[in-house]
């Protein structure tokens, strides 16, 4: 089941999330997304949070599971999503339960990534063009989480051109094939994408989705040596992430997002030689109040 979805819509950044950072063992198999919905014996729908319905916050939270041998799901972490979405999309996977995955007659525990949709009314409708995007955002999602990266570079690159078939956000797609490239090390392209991103997101009126954008290219430029382009940059991340962790200070992501800024900021600003400000932003993210997410 797929949902029509609007361009501008908004995904948590991933690098945020810590996604190169596996929580789940080694030994646990992975199942496609597909397989695991075919699975699925019990839902529990989301709360769709006020503040969401009010602001017309649409979109999908993406979320990693482990599923026991008994089809019970017994750990949840956020890939991707909206803010305001990620927490009541957690709370209900975490009561989602499945015939359990039976491999050489043997039941197995697993790992997969589902989706959550929130829609405000939207009717949901099967599209081919959203489906081969989607397909495609699932091979580069879990090569990402895979940290395969030079195979991810190639899974992601067509993600742009397939979201704009599918009316979907491109920024979402650039925002994938950007990081892609970028733990690829691929510095060029992943500039290219992460200007792509935020070109468009500065149409919106979303003030983390900018901040994001110019952190992906900040810390692009100065992977490149290109220090004052990335501080100018920098500088206006930090503008944005202020402004969104002020108007929703109840989300933690917000915070997170801020810190994270903040420090790389206070990197770079120690290897152009600016001591004292590194400093003051160093203190200043320690100062933020991080509440820790509801992860098993």
């Amino acid at each position: 089941m797929t949902f029509a979805r609007p361009k501008a819509c908004w995904l948590l950044p991933l690098l945020f999330l810590r996604l190169s950072s596996s929580q789940e063992p080694p030994s646990v198999l992975r199942i496609s997304a597909a397989a695991a919905e075919q699975n699925v014996i019990k839902k529990v729908e989301p709360v769709y949070p006020d503040l969401a319905k009010v602001a017309h916050i649409e979109g999908r939270v993406i979320i990693g599971i482990i599923i026991s041998s008994e089809g019970k799901v017994v750990s949840e972490r956020a890939i991707t999503g909206h803010p305001l979405l990620i927490q009541p999309a957690m709370v209900a996977v975490k009561h989602w339960e499945y015939h359990p995955y039976v491999l050489e007659g043997q039941s197995r525990t697993v790992t997969a990534v589902v989706r959550v949709p929130f829609s405000l009314g939207h009717t949901p409708k099967e599209d081919p063009a959203f489906t081969a995007y989607d397909e495609q955002e699932t091979k580069c999602q879990t090569l990402l989480d895979q940290q395969s990266y030079a195979s991810a570079s190639q899974a992601c690159a067509s993600l742009p051109e397939l979201a704009e078939k599918a009316n979907w956000s491109e920024a979402t797609a650039y925002r994938l094939s950007g990081f892609a490239y970028f733990k690829a090390s691929n510095f060029q392209d992943a500039l290219v994408a992460w200007q792509h991103q935020l070109a468009i997101t500065k149409g919106y009126k979303d003030n983390a989705g900018e901040g994001e954008a110019h952190f992906n290219v900040a810390r692009t430029l100065q992977a490149t040596g290109d220090l004052d382009g990335a501080k100018s940059h920098y500088e206006r991340a930090v503008s944005r992430f202020e402004a969104a962790h002020h108007d929703a200070p109840q989300v933690a992501a917000y915070s997170e997002n801020l810190r994270t800024v903040l420090l790389s900021y206070a990197s770079l600003l120690r290897q152009i030689g600016d001591q004292e400000r590194a400093k003051k932003l160093e203190e200043k993210a320690a100062s933020l109040e991080i509440k820790p997410h509801n992860h098993k």
